[in-house]
């Protein structure tokens, strides 16, 4: 389905941070009289794998859960996010983004957005320390668009060479709030190094912890609704995401600096964008009651 931009391309919801990077321009929007023309954008590249030609779905859930990941494994017939990912009980595993919703009837947005990008990297990182072809419903529920095809890409890398690509389970105790647009948050967070299960070096026979690198990231959510079934399961989910290796965080305040130029690059092209800058934690989101169904808190979560 094509979008329809009248006079300036409006909020900012097909917008990649790929795009922002390349310094994406609009097109011509006026006329040789200098009124307005409406243009009709090209519609966006569908971002699902194919179906797994080796597929045996048993039930109309596994047939559409086929859909979406690269390998099939019977067991997607019976599970869900409570049992199989050990976060958000209301979450379906396959989602699309979507509009016109008024999230902010779901939660707060600030803690929606933040609660979404820990969400991400925590599902996304355990099941790369740990890769079963179970573990793609998992990635599933924090992510869509580029963001999930990239991460179920990874993933099937590591099924493929038997390794984990992943030491363990992480996620960003603090995520920044850059700006929100109609159904979109751009945030910003510092990933810490995750300790690992000690080793033993071959040569010195002495004990040591490795530890992942510190990264940076920005993550493009977008407001996005499941489609396992009839209730509403609404959320932000991260739809793209730029990760930069940094050593520790000391790289943080130019980071989330060069994504609020970003926002204003965005806005003088017409989308709509409004600074936030808000900053919400692990802590903050565990504290709060939970304003509909059961908590969904971060310090919860299995950390292996």
């Amino acid at each position: 389905m094509s979008a329809v931009a009248a006079c300036s391309l409006v909020g900012g919801d097909d917008a990649t941070l790929a795009d922002a990077d390349a310094g994406v321009q609009p097109s011509s929007l006026a006329g040789d009289s200098g009124r307005p023309v409406v243009e009709v954008l090209p519609p966006q590249a569908d971002h699902r794998p194919p179906l797994d030609p080796d597929a045996d779905p048993q039930t109309p859930l596994g047939q559409l859960r086929a859909r979406y990941f690269p390998v099939w494994t019977q067991e997607f017939d019976g599970a869900f996010p409570p049992e199989t990912c050990g976060t958000a009980w209301e979450l379906d595993g396959i989602a699309e983004p979507t509009g016109g919703i008024d999230i902010s009837l779901y939660g707060e947005v600030p803690v929606m957005a933040a609660l979404g990008v820990m969400r991400y990297e925590h599902l996304v990182s355990r099941a790369l320390a740990d890769p079963t072809p179970l573990a793609q419903l998992c990635v599933a529920v924090g992510s869509v668009g580029p963001a999930r095809t990239a991460a179920l890409e990874l993933l099937q890398t590591a099924l493929e060479s038997d390794q984990p690509a992943s030491l363990g389970a992480s996620y960003p105790s603090e995520v920044t709030l850059v700006a929100v647009g109609p159904s979109a948050a751009l945030a910003v967070a510092c990933v810490g190094p995750q300790a690992a299960a000690a080793s033993t070096d071959s040569e010195t026979g002495e004990a040591h912890s490795p530890v992942e690198p510190t990264y940076l990231g920005a993550y493009l959510l977008r407001v996005s609704r499941g489609h396992e079934d009839r209730v509403a399961d609404t959320s932000y989910r991260v739809f793209d995401v730029e990760h930069r290796e940094s050593p520790g965080c000391a790289g943080w305040e130019p980071w989330l600096a060069q994504w609020q130029d970003t926002v204003d690059t965005w806005l003088n092209e017409g989308q709509i964008w409004q600074h936030d800058g808000q900053q919400i934690t692990a802590e903050t989101i565990c504290n709060a009651p939970p304003a509909a169904g059961e908590p969904d808190c971060p310090k919860q979560w299995p950390r292996q």
